[in-house]
């Protein structure tokens, strides 16, 4: 096989467009969502008079134990914040986003993020899990979407054994360790450019060989995590 770093440049480049461009549509989608309160879960059962104001966000991400606003509510952040906290009592901490996504990581920064209820917590970081399996997130520097949830979940079930799986812009990793935990694959390679992420990566590493939810054995020893630009790690690297 003969590698031709032109033609894979090319390639990665018009894949990593596409998918920015998907990614911002679906920002640009849960931005424009309406504020109105209309969710069966923010029904007057469910909250006091006190609670129901008018600018509660109809929907948020839960990641981990947080409960992440995709902005800044209008009126009154922290009594909106406790009372998706008592809605729910898994959820330690609520943040609102203050900004919008920047940089090649596609994240808030350090200063993107507000906690409006819950205990200070620096850095903003929570070990999520998705069907038994986790991944360690830095909300400040790191893009997660739990919304992707089931799409990792039907990649998992297109592998065949004996498989050897590369996963492009692999973020915190939660693709790979979907695939390593869940498959019979031979060796699942993450690449990643964003060095917060591939430190969320390594921690979710160690703690997917003690995860007793993982189906295949030796999970934990097929995934290989590599930091850099695609281009830089598949020409030398791999």
């Amino acid at each position: 096989f003969d590698f031709d770093p032109h033609w894979l440049s090319e390639l990665v480049n018009e894949r990593h467009e596409r998918n920015w461009a998907k990614i911002e549509r679906f920002c640009e989608s849960v931005r424009q969502m309406p504020s109105n309160l209309e969710d069966d879960d923010f029904s007057d059962e469910n909250f006091t008079s006190e609670d129901c104001l008018p600018s509660v966000p109809r929907s948020f991400d839960v990641i981990g134990d947080i409960a992440y606003l995709h902005s800044m509510p209008e009126d009154d952040p922290e009594k909106i914040g406790n009372a998706i906290m008592r809605k729910n009592k898994s959820i330690k901490l609520v943040v609102a986003r203050r900004s919008n996504l920047e940089g090649a990581e596609r994240a808030p920064g350090d200063e993107g993020l507000s906690i409006i209820a819950g205990a200070e917590r620096s850095p903003l970081i929570t070990t999520h899990s998705e069907y038994g399996i986790k991944c360690v997130v830095d909300l400040n520097h790191c893009f997660f979407s739990p919304r992707m949830a089931r799409e990792r979940l039907r990649i998992c079930q297109q592998i065949a054994r004996g498989e050897n799986v590369l996963v492009l812009f692999a973020g915190v990793g939660m693709e790979a360790f979907q695939i390593a935990g869940r498959t019979e694959a031979s060796s699942v390679v993450m690449v990643e450019l964003n060095e917060w992420a591939i430190q969320c990566a390594r921690r979710a590493c160690r703690m997917l060989e003690r995860n007793k939810a993982v189906k295949c054995s030796g999970a934990a020893d097929r995934v290989r995590i590599h930091q850099g630009d695609v281009i830089d790690v598949l020409g030398t690297e791999l």
